[in-house]
């Protein structure tokens, strides 16, 4: 198969609880961008992606990997600069690869 998105966005519609069961759901459509606020977001697979090739959405919290070693932080669009949390500002060319982070887990109360 060809062209598969590593990143897409399963389109719930407007109408969509947050607390629906998904097995529930009769129609998911999917798209490479969010359309509605509970659309999820779905990484096909969680592996480091080149920053030449792509870059995370813009404040996305992301694994950096810098200097052999992970760190997280966000790329910022309008600075065009990483920032990376606790250690300092990177330029656009200093990250060479980032990962997703997995999603939060749910906590029962």
């Amino acid at each position: 198969m060809k062209n598969i998105p590593e990143k897409i966005w399963l389109n719930l519609g407007e109408e969509v609880s947050n607390d629906a069961d998904f097995h529930d759901l009769s129609e998911v459509t999917w798209s490479e961008n969010k359309v509605f606020d509970n659309d999820v977001e779905y990484v096909r697979k969680s592996e480091w992606i080149n920053a030449n090739e792509r870059l995370p959405e813009d404040g996305e919290l992301v694994l950096i990997f810098l200097d052999s070693s992970r760190f997280t932080g966000y790329y910022d669009e309008d600075d065009e600069m990483w920032y990376i949390d606790g250690i300092g500002i990177y330029e656009l060319t200093e990250i060479s690869h980032w990962c997703p982070l997995p999603p939060v887990p749910q906590l029962n109360s």
